[in-house]
């Protein structure tokens, strides 16, 4: 190793601090029944104080764009907002959120990017005494965060029972 000699010059390095992108809606599981209507917010955290353009499209099951909204972040403007889009009718929805550089437009990609998914449906109606009883939902091999989602995900689509691990996989 003596005898080989080497080095190594980097040019034109650059660092980027992108911001933290986040959607989410009012509910902890995104499952929203009418009447409520979905409600996102939309989080932009960064830390570098630039201007920049958050282009929000939501996309129904076809990937039809069903609402679209864009604001200026960053540099002086809020970087938390609420949306109640209006939207075709019950379903479900993808949510995509992105950021771009105000100096560039639509000319060069996204700086940061999220995606999210909510469903929105009717109010229940009539069900009989039993209908609860006659699905379930399986969640074997989730991690305690998502297990932690457990009570409130049955409650929104209405389901009494749960099949659950008794043992981890390890």
């Amino acid at each position: 190793l003596r005898d080989v000699r080497g080095g190594a010059w980097f040019d034109d390095i650059a660092i980027w601090q992108v911001p933290h992108v986040q959607v989410s809606t009012q509910s902890t599981v995104n499952i929203i029944r009418n009447p409520a209507k979905p409600k996102l917010q939309m989080v932009v955290r960064d830390l570098t104080d630039q201007q920049m353009t958050a282009h929000v499209n939501i996309y129904d099951l076809r990937r039809r764009v069903v609402a679209s909204q864009t604001r200026q972040v960053g540099a002086g403007h809020a970087g938390q907002w609420y949306w109640t889009p209006k939207l075709p009718g019950f379903g479900w929805y993808l949510v995509d959120l992105q950021v771009r550089e105000s100096a560039y437009g639509n000319r060069g990609g996204p700086i940061a990017r999220t995606l999210g998914a909510f469903l929105w449906l009717p109010k229940r109606v009539g069900a009989s005494q039993y209908d609860p009883y006659r699905f379930g939902l399986v969640a074997q091999g989730l991690a305690p965060d998502r297990l932690a989602l457990m009570p409130d995900l049955l409650h929104a689509v209405g389901v009494n029972r749960i099949v659950l691990s008794a043992w981890q996989r390890d």
